[in-house]
C-alpha cells in the first residue's frame, strides 16, 4: 500500500470554481488519508459534447482542435509517460 499512488481525472469540469474544489479535494484526502492523490488530468465539459450526442457522430470528428481534443491527448501523454507503457 505504502506504493500506491492513486491518480485522479476529473471529468466535466466546466469553471475556475471547480479547480479551486478540486484542489481541496486532494488536499484533505493527503490530510486525512496522509496520501498524495496525482491529477492525471480534466476533461472540460463543452456545449458541443451534447450536439455531438445529439448527432449521433464522435465529438473529435465533428470538433477537431477543440479544448475537449487537447486535453485528452494531454491525458493519453500523462498516462503513457507515468506509467511507462510500452507497446511492441
Amino acid at each position: 500500500m505504502n506504493q500506491f499512488t492513486p491518480h485522479i481525472v476529473f471529468n466535466m469540469s466546466i469553471n475556475e470554481d471547480e479547480k479551486n474544489i478540486t484542489d481541496r479535494l486532494l488536499k484533505i484526502t493527503e490530510r486525512n488519508l496522509n496520501k498524495n492523490i496525482k491529477t492525471a488530468g480534466t476533461i472540460p465539459w463543452t456545449n458541443e459534447m451534447r450536439h455531438s450526442s445529439i448527432a449521433m457522430k464522435p465529438f473529435l470528428q465533428l470538433y477537431q482542435n477543440s479544448p475537449f481534443e487537447k486535453s485528452l491527448n494531454e491525458l493519453s501523454d500523462y498516462i503513457m509517460e507515468s506509467f511507462k507503457f510500452r507497446f511492441p
